[in-house]
């Protein structure tokens, strides 16, 4: 019988095992090493309280034995360098470890003993190393090697970063400064918001604000998927308007940087905004309308519960045109002093500790 692979699909991979002091003697986080940080990786995500509790318990598994998980390496045809595709995080943090960037039960690393010293250092990591894979190879590789673990779809949309939707979302609104300002100083960058931004980018694009949902599935199931056709000006301006918005409420009412967050997720009032902003030639009045609709969301009391229910809905991965249409009949009635009866339900969360 004939073969029936693909051999244009194969991957050429090895697995191997490296010394945490291989990797941190070939690691730089400035890319002075061979192995090396692509230019479209996310940020370092592990600044907060939680991150360094993140770090410490990797080092910890180090010391004790705990399975550490395999990172992936690609490396480029012809030369010795290695770009980090999965496993960033880990390794950088093993580095920071060794060049006593933080420490561990209250020690930096040359304080270590030189048996603890040896024990790190000498520890294997698995490691995958493919040679010259392509970006669709490589995303592939990711959500197999995690098959059984329960992806987020932000976790998905990442694999998929470099498809023409999510390229865009990581061009056009994660990257904006203006945006991220009108946040409270969010930081637009952090992968566990992906999936939020994705939906904001495909519903302005699509010219429907019922696309703006956070499911991977969804997303991908567009007739075009994930390389659908981004219109770009547009998108610019939508981010731009959204923007403005915002600006207009901190100045109007000015709230803490914390509750200005609240409004990053396309479920609170994005979707709503989106869905009358793109469907009017009015669109200052959508402004001013908006505008006090967040104004009423932070008076407090009576007034910010009302409204608060009155825009309730499932949550940004069921979002659609119906389900956006029904919650402006809710909007508009209350506005009209029609108090709402619905209990609130809102089951956005509203934890800003990305990590």
């Amino acid at each position: 019988m004939p073969s029936i692979i693909n051999y244009n699909r194969r991957v050429h991979v090895q697995d191997q095992a490296w010394t945490i002091l291989n990797l941190v003697s070939e690691f730089d986080p400035e890319n002075t090493g061979s192995i090396i940080i692509p230019e479209n990786q996310r940020e370092w995500a592990w600044k907060s309280k939680k991150g360094l509790i993140k770090q410490q318990t990797l080092v910890d598994s180090v010391f004790h034995g705990f399975p550490i998980p395999s990172i992936i390496l690609n490396k480029k045809r012809g030369s010795r360098i290695f770009e980090v595709y999965d496993g960033r995080h880990r390794i950088e943090t093993l580095w920071r470890f060794y060049n006593d960037k933080f420490k561990w039960k209250d020690q930096l690393f040359s304080k270590l003993s030189e048996e603890d010293q040896r024990i790190f250092c000498e520890r294997t990591i698995p490691a995958t190393i493919t040679q010259n894979a392509t970006t669709e190879q490589l995303a592939d590789m990711f959500i197999r090697l995690n098959a059984g673990v329960p992806l987020k779809d932000f976790d998905l949309l990442w694999a998929r970063r470099n498809t023409q939707l999510v390229r865009s979302t990581r061009n056009l609104v994660c990257s904006n400064e203006r945006l991220s300002a009108a946040l409270g100083g969010l930081q637009l960058s952090t992968r566990s918001d992906l999936a939020n931004w994705t939906a904001l980018t495909a519903g302005i694009s699509t010219r429907n604000a019922g696309n703006m949902t956070t499911s991977y599935l969804r997303l991908s199931s567009h007739p075009l998927g994930l390389d659908m056709d981004i219109d770009e000006l547009y998108v610019r301006a939508g981010v731009t308007a959204f923007c403005e918005l915002l600006e207009s409420a901190n100045a109007a009412y000015p709230v803490l940087p914390s509750q200005q967050r609240k409004l990053k997720k396309v479920g609170k009032v994005a979707a709503f905004f989106f869905s009358e902003w793109m469907n009017t030639e009015d669109k200052a009045a959508v402004h001013s309308k908006w505008l006090g609709i967040i104004g009423r969301l932070r008076s407090g009391g009576d007034i910010a519960n009302n409204m608060a229910i009155a825009l309730t809905t499932t949550g940004a991965q069921n979002l659609t045109a119906t389900k956006i249409n029904e919650t402006l009949e809710q909007v508009n009635a209350y506005l009209a002093g029609v108090v709402p009866v619905a209990a609130l339900d809102d089951d956005e969360d509203d934890d800003d500790d990305s990590d």
